[in-house]
């Protein structure tokens, strides 16, 4: 996040050098971006603005959100691949289809061993 000096001032010990530490600069911005929330009344557009400094400007709040829907794209497609889904290659899916299977017998033999022991 890019975080101005004078807030160094107004919201930590005036160091501005603090800044250049990640962890400093991550929670100044989400200080700052709460502070802007509050005066817009949980407007994320308006508040995006204000935290640019291009308040009533589509700008900057359109690219915050454009990036946060590709970031879930994304992520929906990474757990698509996870959960095994029609965007992995096909030679994956055979060798997922082959553990499956394999999973299945080894709990059908699992049950049936488990209904010897228990008599079931």
């Amino acid at each position: 996040m890019q975080v101005m000096p004078f807030w160094a001032r107004l919201i930590g010990d005036g160091d501005a050098g603090a800044l250049f530490h990640m962890q400093t600069n991550l929670r100044f911005g989400c200080v700052i971006l709460r502070h802007y929330l509050d005066r817009e009344r949980g407007d994320l557009f308006l508040a995006l603005g204000r935290y640019n400094g291009s308040r009533g400007r589509p700008e900057y709040p359109n690219a915050v959100f454009a990036a946060q829907r590709r970031w879930d794209a994304c992520s929906a497609d990474r757990a698509d691949e996870r959960r095994g889904g029609l965007e992995a290659a096909p030679g994956l899916r055979r060798g997922r289809r082959r553990r499956r299977a394999a999973r299945a017998r080894a709990r059908r033999v699992s049950s049936t061993s488990s209904s010897i022991v228990c008599g079931r």
